[in-house]
């Protein structure tokens, strides 16, 4: 099967879309499919490439970059003018080769071939809160349509009367080939320059509001007997942050390339996940990609108690707390690290059970999906 995934967005990114698209495409390609990315050129501070960036083989699938318009950049009429462009040349290009399906968590790229009766998959990342009308028209246009979590699923059946099986449940992944032969504890430290000697608790990711970091600063001020490690987010991130949050207990990691994390979280004793409900894509939506990677480390998770969370875990994962409660955030983390032999076992059944999340589970669903449906 050739497919063509199709992308306007930036690549490489610090985003987590950016992991998600080339992940998919990579373990596409890796399950026998001829897979391409079809994206286009966007001013970028990262200086690597796509490949060394996301620590896959050079060249392991094809890359095609077509032409876009770029004005009116970090505006909304200048990001609908690149989406259109890119839409044009990139259906250009698709009427002279010979894809057999084309894929995209972006939906204009995909309605032409849709209607055109070609194989199309759209895989929606967070249920729309507008535009119904368009968004129905797309998810009928399109033969399949993936979506990341069982809200979405029942959103689309239940606002879209899309048939059910149109539609594939396939969460966000992690890849398995980078938590083989996990680093120790102790090594991941010494390469990092963490204390042997103190417990540490690890937050992974970008310090968005709705990501709940500042609930794990609070935290912070209470368990001053343990280090807090932050990895992610930008120099400007950090510095807001650390304005009256001044500790000596926590500490700051810069965005790092995605194939450093696991020497991170292997360094930590629990892994925590404090996203807020301040909107339906952290309350019901999210996939996060972190989670996943957290149970692939074998280190105990403490995660918010959110649909779009114990949509995925339950108890015999994770340890659940109500999201933003600082109190109760403190005292679960200490009695995780108070219990390290209970909560270790928990963590290694929580990494068998997080191996059917692997990017490759969700290549050969996919592919699944698409011939057989």
């Amino acid at each position: 099967m050739k497919l063509g995934y199709l992308t306007h967005m930036r690549l490489p990114t610090e985003k987590a879309y950016g992991l998600q698209m080339v992940n998919t495409v990579y373990h596409l390609s890796k399950e026998g499919v001829d897979a391409t990315l079809i994206g286009t050129y966007s001013p970028n501070t990262i200086t690597q490439d796509l490949w060394s960036y996301y620590g896959i083989p050079k060249n392991s699938f094809a890359y095609r970059s077509v032409w876009s318009l770029r004005f009116f950049r970090n505006t909304r009429i200048g990001f609908w003018i690149n989406m259109l462009t890119f839409s044009l040349s990139a259906s250009v290009h698709i009427l002279f080769s010979r894809y057999d399906a084309l894929y995209s968590r972006e939906p204009f790229p995909l309605i032409f071939f849709g209607l055109l009766g070609k194989k199309t998959l759209y895989e929606m990342h967070d249920f729309p809160q507008k535009n119904h009308r368009f968004h129905s028209f797309l998810c009928r246009s399109v033969s399949h349509v993936a979506v990341t979590n069982e809200w979405a699923r029942a959103s689309c059946v239940r606002e879209y009367g899309i048939r059910e099986d149109k539609i594939l449940l396939v969460p966000n992944g992690f890849d398995a080939s980078k938590f083989q032969g996990n680093m120790s504890k102790n090594e991941a430290r010494k390469s990092l320059g963490l204390p042997l000697d103190k417990k540490i608790i690890l937050y992974s990711g970008h310090l968005y509001d709705w990501k709940g970091a500042t609930v794990i600063f609070d935290v912070a001020k209470i368990l001053t007997q343990y280090i807090f490690v932050f990895v992610g987010g930008s120099k400007k991130d950090h510095h807001d942050m650390e304005q009256g949050m001044r500790q000596d207990n926590v500490v700051f990691f810069e965005h790092q390339l995605p194939s450093s994390i696991p020497a991170y979280l292997a360094s930590a004793d629990v892994c925590v996940l404090p996203n807020l409900p301040l909107n339906s894509h952290s309350e019901y939506s999210t996939s996060p990609i972190k989670l996943f990677e957290y149970l692939a480390s074998k280190r105990p998770v403490v995660a918010s108690k959110l649909p779009s969370i114990t949509s995925v875990v339950s108890e015999k994962e994770v340890v659940f707390v109500e999201p933003g409660n600082v109190a109760l955030w403190a005292e679960a983390i200490n009695k995780v690290l108070l219990n390290p032999a209970l909560y270790d076992a928990v963590a290694e059944d929580a990494a068998v059970f997080v191996s059917r999340y692997s990017w490759k589970c969700k290549a050969e669903r996919v592919i699944a999906h698409i011939l057989n449906t």
